[in-house]
């Protein structure tokens, strides 16, 4: 706790009060991926019945089989709805019956034998924004309490979203010392050829290749081991951005850079996460302190 305390610069209240906009702009992003998420259904419905085969609990519970449109789009409606309504009328409510739907939605997405954790971010920024009190900006008025009370709120709404990667992180350089020290045989992050067997990999699950010149590319020495350790450093520190403005930009820039990378290298494709870091992380106050007279 001492720690946090230091983190925590109370003078950058105000500025967390901007997070309002970051609320809004995720629920009209949520009605193009709810768009994205259709186009996915249209597209397995043209695939056998005989392939559909539900993975984790929620679909084993409630998706049994493809959904028929009537449901689909009843719950795509309702989800778009209660994503418009939720930018006007922030109920814990309305917000809870839209994380459930989009809970129910992503799971439809992934039901042939292959799930996929590319949107987990978007989920739990859903889930931890229900906490965050009902206020609008314009009713702060320069009461302290009030702003105290909602900084915090975002600050550890962002810790639960961004502790993900520093969970990630952490057990990243637990495994690493554990391959290092038990099994120094086998392949590890800092292996020769790591980087390079993890794109084939992933390339092999959208049945693709890698081209000759990213194999060369992989080739070049040492530079990957640098890689691979800055990008779990900055996935072990990424919590540290949701209580500090100032650490937020650092922490937004390195994880986007992380997000680029692994498309880039790795083929591993989190558009939607690196959209929603960018929506929660933003610096809103920069662009629109004039706009609201809330601090010099």
């Amino acid at each position: 706790m001492k720690i946090i305390k230091l983190l925590i610069n109370n003078n950058e209240n105000k500025k967390y009060i901007f997070n309002y906009y970051s609320d809004i702009i995720l629920r009209v992003f949520t009605l193009f991926w709810i768009a994205a998420v259709i186009f996915s259904y249209i597209e397995n419905n043209q695939r056998p019945e005989s392939l559909f085969e539900p993975i984790i609990w929620i679909q084993k519970w409630f998706i049994t089989t493809q959904p028929s449109t009537t449901v689909f789009y009843t719950i795509t409606i309702l989800a778009s709805f209660l994503s418009v309504i939720t930018i006007f009328k922030k109920k814990i409510f309305c917000r809870s019956v839209l994380f459930i739907l989009l809970l129910w939605l992503n799971a439809v997405k992934w039901n042939y034998n292959f799930f996929s954790h590319v949107g987990y971010l978007f989920l739990l920024t859903h889930f931890f924004t229900i906490f965050i009190p009902p206020k609008k900006i314009s009713g702060f008025k320069n009461d302290n309490n009030e702003i105290t009370l909602f900084s915090h709120a975002i600050r550890w709404s962002c810790a639960g979203i961004l502790i993900t990667y520093t969970m990630s992180g952490v057990w990243k350089f637990l495994g690493l010392l554990y391959k290092i020290v038990f099994q120094p045989e086998a392949i590890n992050w800092l292996s020769k050829d790591a980087v390079e067997l993890n794109a084939i990999v992933s390339a092999r699950l959208w049945d693709e290749s890698i081209s000759e010149t990213m194999m060369a590319i992989y080739e070049i020495p040492i530079i990957w081991q640098i890689a691979t350790i800055t990008i779990f450093l900055f996935q072990l520190v990424a919590v540290l951005g949701a209580f500090n403005k100032k650490i937020s930009y650092f922490i937004l820039i390195s994880l986007v850079i992380f997000h680029i990378y692994n498309m880039l290298f790795i083929n591993t494709f989190f558009y939607v996460s690196t959209a929603v870091l960018v929506i929660i992380l933003f610096p809103y106050h920069l662009v629109l302190k004039k706009t609201y007279n809330l601090y010099d």
